[in-house]
């Protein structure tokens, strides 16, 4: 299962991530279609979960080690 997948499925359904989001259902719709999260959703994603999809998932492409001021583990 992708990781906005497993939001949606915290959430309940793309309308309420979406309505947790502060979005509309559309654009989250648009982000399943597209396979792709914009990265500055990522931590928002994070929160309205409870940490439990990671920005690191939704977004494996972005360094979120530097971002969260944190090195990473060697």
């Amino acid at each position: 299962m992708d990781a906005l997948q497993k939001a949606i499925n915290y959430a309940g359904s793309q309308t309420a991530l979406a309505q947790r989001l502060g979005l509309s259902v559309q654009v989250v719709n648009n982000w399943k279609k597209r396979g792709n999260v914009p990265a500055e959703y990522a931590p928002l994603i994070e929160f309205v979960t409870s940490g439990a999809v990671r920005a690191e998932e939704i977004r494996p492409d972005v360094l979120w080690h530097v971002i969260r001021g944190k090195r990473k583990a060697a």
